[in-house]
């Protein structure tokens, strides 16, 4: 197994990680967790994603979340006791210590690239949609451009400025919005 991410947090030490090899309801999974998520669906890309967390005291704890939406990046915040864990096409809050899963939104229909504090909400990066969450877990606003936002060359087409949001598409349709969702300008 590959650590992708490993920090401090209070007294404990946290693992964020991929385990590509574990089977839902197998009894042959080379590890096996305390808490596993799972869509409702029986088909799941890899995208399992593991917490692991171990405190000064070896108590350790560990779930797993198995999200059937398309490959993106795995990306997260920690704020409050809470760890928000954007996997696959969806944003998955957890509480930290017990590991509980409070909510889980899907934030796109196909994948989520990253996400950014943004004031005191959260703004998800999709690939076809752009959206302002809420720490609670309620989508505020949606927006999508004429095209998706990625691109081949990799270049950066999400910017995040003092008061508006710049956004390129696949197309090369520039927009800017407010941090409520709303269009400032386009291109």
């Amino acid at each position: 197994m590959n650590y992708k991410t490993l920090f401090q947090y209070k007294n404990f030490t946290i693992k964020i990680y991929e385990d590509p090899t574990y089977a839902l309801n197998s009894a042959d999974n080379l590890y096996s967790y305390n808490l596993v998520y799972a869509d409702s669906t029986e088909y799941y890309s890899n995208r399992a994603i593991v917490i692991y967390q171990q405190d000064e005291d070896d108590f350790t704890n560990s779930a797993i979340i198995l999200n059937s939406g398309f490959s993106g990046t795995v990306s997260y915040i920690l704020e409050k006791d809470r760890l928000f864990l954007l996997v696959g096409d969806s944003l998955y809050c957890l509480e930290l210590i017990a590991l509980n899963l409070l909510w889980k939104l899907r934030c796109d229909w196909s994948a989520c690239f990253r996400m950014f504090r943004l004031q005191d909400d959260i703004l998800v990066h999709g690939e076809v949609e752009i959206s302002g969450v809420t720490l609670g877990g309620v989508k505020k606003w949606v927006f999508s451009g004429a095209d998706i936002f990625a691109s081949v060359d990799g270049s950066d087409k999400l910017i995040i400025n003092e008061d508006t949001i710049e956004l390129t598409d696949f197309s090369y349709n520039y927009y800017v919005l407010d941090f409520n969702g709303k269009v400032v300008s386009e291109k």
